[in-house]
């Protein structure tokens, strides 16, 4: 689950509107991100665990559905991710 919001994640934004959306897909779906384009607010409420938010650092590896691993590997002028064994 990925929810990316176009904004700038505010503690209220968050709260009200972004964070029952996420619940209901964790709900659905399980764990996921929440990407805020434009940064956030620090210590926004990770529904217990559940989300990860991020705004202008996304994390250098993610674990996919399928249980393997999504590494972002930096080569010259590109960025690349790759999967790795588990």
């Amino acid at each position: 689950m990925l929810i990316k919001q176009a904004l700038f994640g505010d503690a209220r934004t968050h709260k009200d509107s972004v964070l029952s959306q996420a619940e209901s897909y964790i709900h659905r779906f399980g764990p996921g991100m929440v990407l805020y384009w434009f940064g956030h607010a620090p210590q926004l409420d990770d529904a217990q665990g559940d989300i990860t938010i991020c705004g202008w650092n996304l994390p250098n590896k993610l674990l996919l559905p399928t249980g393997k691993m999504a590494v972002q590997i930096q080569r010259e002028h590109e960025s690349v991710v790759e999967q790795e064994e588990n």
